[in-house]
């Protein structure tokens, strides 16, 4: 038993160990500086909405400020697929899927960047004949942008429901 208890207070350490590596990266202490949890009613099914969003380049269509998005990896995608985001203001974010429902959920975690560690996800549901779609993310940073954070939230709150309202129009037009 004693040896038992090693062993799951060695995998518990391991865990938290890479917790706080991806939270930290960088060996600069980031904490959660935002997180934004925004839905939307859309017109379409949860496959079309899906299937749009798995080309990943189309995120340019509705995404404010991103300039480039694809798959650095092949398909099958799932987790550990990668692919880069490139935002006009923070340049390339590359990004790992750490989770992964297929035809339903993708979260995805930044590996570089300025919002390292920070973790989006995109989830779609059937609802009254069409979809309801969450876009939902834990932005992580330095304690200083928590404090920015005071000012700006909302103003990344209103940009992430805009961009609803754009992939809500692109969707519903195809």
């Amino acid at each position: 038993m004693r040896n038992k208890l090693r062993i799951v207070s060695w995998n518990w350490s391991k865990k938290i160990a890479y917790d706080n590596k991806v939270q930290k990266g960088n060996n600069s202490p980031k904490t959660l500086i935002v997180e934004i949890n925004e839905s939307i009613s859309i017109s379409q099914s949860p496959k079309k909405i899906w299937n749009f969003w798995m080309l990943v380049t189309t995120d340019v269509q509705w995404r404010d400020g991103i300039t480039k998005a694809e798959w650095t990896s092949l398909p099958p995608y799932g987790i550990g697929s990668t692919g880069i985001h490139y935002n006009k203001d923070i340049g390339a974010m590359p990004w790992t899927i750490t989770r992964w429902e297929d035809g339903r959920l993708t979260e995805w975690v930044h590996r570089e960047s300025r919002i390292k560690g920070s973790i989006a996800s995109y989830h779609v549901e059937p609802e009254n004949g069409g979809s309801r779609v969450t876009l939902h993310a834990k932005m992580v940073g330095p304690l200083i942008m928590r404090i920015m954070m005071v000012f700006m939230g909302g103003m990344m709150k209103r940009g992430v429901k805009a961009d609803l309202q754009k992939l809500k129009a692109v969707v519903e037009m195809t």
